[in-house]
């Protein structure tokens, strides 16, 4: 996008996008965005992309709030988790090549070991200080597995220990500290699809597709990407009430 790179260009004196920065290097970078941000918003082609960034993360977000009510519809106890997943400080300036071929090793692992495994959603981002981190979301069938926290815990670990050779760092939303700051929270385990489950469905489905405009600005579109693995299972049906009797 031609608008983006002209952004860099006018910030390539005040910063290298290949050298990972401190808080303190990054506050007058961050206010020198501002003010380049603002001279940007000025022409209307601009204007015109980010009400398109905004366009598409409505649809996005309308999308995942109804496959996830689907997917409570068909699964009567629905576990959902959410894992940020990133490198330590110290590997933080890991590429974008590298978190995607982990999250893939992660993926295997997730397949190969938890049966009770239905879908995911996942969001790489690239920050300042976190480097290359992702956002993920992962739906199990809570009939076939319990303790949403431990489970998320378990994958966490792996992430950390195993998949990035103990160069990741996890955050596990599951935990009851973090999920009791809600009113409404999207994650969990779910045995009923009421108001209260369908408005943490929202919240969670707003956050994880949400653009971030400063990653938008700073980084190329090849490094940025959203995806849903949203496969709906089938549903099973009931044999009726004479089939029931002969197979008695």
């Amino acid at each position: 996008m031609q608008w983006v790179t002209r952004a860099l260009e006018r910030l390539r004196p005040h910063v290298d996008p290949d050298v990972l920065i401190d808080e303190q290097q990054a506050t007058p970078i961050a206010r020198r965005l501002v003010v380049e941000m603002v001279c940007l918003l000025e022409n209307k082609l601009i204007l015109a992309r980010l009400d398109n960034v905004r366009r598409e993360h409505q649809r996005k977000r309308s999308v995942l709030l109804k496959r996830l009510v689907a997917f409570k519809r068909v699964i009567p106890k629905l576990m959902v988790l959410r894992l940020d997943l990133g490198y330590g400080k110290e590997h933080a300036s890991a590429s974008m090549d590298r978190i995607i071929d982990d999250w893939a090793a992660l993926k295997a692992f997730i397949t190969t070991n938890f049966p009770s495994y239905l879908s995911h959603v996942v969001k790489l981002e690239y920050g300042l200080q976190k480097g290359a981190h992702m956002h993920v979301l992962l739906l199990f069938n809570g009939a076939m597995v319990r303790q949403d926290v431990t489970i998320a815990k378990l994958i966490g670990e792996h992430w950390s220990k195993v998949t990035t050779g103990g160069m990741g760092v996890y955050f596990n939303c599951n935990a009851a500290p973090y999920k009791n700051r809600f009113s409404h929270c999207g994650v969990g385990v779910f045995n009923r699809l009421d108001e209260a489950t369908v408005a943490g469905f929202q919240a969670v489905a707003d956050y994880i597709t949400k653009p971030d405009p400063l990653v938008t600005l700073m980084m190329p579109s090849e490094k940025r990407f959203y995806r849903a693995h949203l496969v709906l299972p089938e549903r099973r049906r009931r044999p009726c009430s004479r089939t029931a009797a002969v197979a008695a």
